[in-house]
Order: structure tokens, then C-alpha cells, then sequence
């Protein structure tokens, strides 16, 4: 019965690749890292499912996340700032006519 259940994560945890979010891509690549140490516990492979937690979990998935956040964080500052000297330029071609 565990073992359905860790298969059907498994799959569930395997829809990274349909979802358009990023935020939502990296947390489902973090659901199928810690998928695969249960797995891993299961068959009494104690130490590589405490490595896949640590080093895929713990380090790799939250690099992804922090890049994106880099990422997002540089768009939406470009998007506020095209937006808001698109505004500032018409207001002072409105002071001149």
C-alpha cells in the first residue's frame, strides 16, 4: 500500500513539466526529490535518501528558487520602471502644449 501511494506521488509529483508557473515547477521538482529518498528509505538505502534530502533538497532546488525570485524580482523592476517613465514622459509633454 505505501508503495502505491509513493508511486502515485511519484506521477503526480512528474506534472513539473505540464505547469507554466515557475514558482509551482521548482516545488514539484522538490516533491519528486523527497519522493525519491522514501523510496530510497523504503529499500533501506538510509544514507543516499539522507543525501538526496540534503543535497538535491536542501541545496540545488533551493538555488532554483532563489534564482527565480532573482529573476522575477529584476522583470517586474523593469516592467515599473518602463511603465512609470512612459507616464513621467507623457506628463511633461502635457506641460509643454
Amino acid at each position: 500500500m505505501l508503495t502505491f501511494l509513493l508511486s502515485l506521488l511519484g506521477v503526480i509529483s512528474s506534472s513539473i513539466f505540464i505547469v507554466d508557473n515557475l514558482m509551482y515547477s521548482v516545488l514539484l521538482l522538490i516533491l519528486t526529490f523527497i519522493n525519491s529518498s522514501f523510496i530510497l528509505f523504503l529499500i533501506e538505502a538510509d544514507f543516499l535518501a539522507f543525501i538526496f534530502i540534503i543535497i538535491y533538497v536542501g541545496a540545488i532546488a533551493i538555488l532554483f528558487l532563489f534564482v527565480i525570485f532573482v529573476l522575477l524580482l529584476s522583470i517586474h523592476k523593469y516592467l515599473f520602471n518602463k511603465i512609470f517613465l512612459k507616464k513621467r514622459n507623457a506628463e511633461n509633454l502635457q506641460d509643454f502644449v
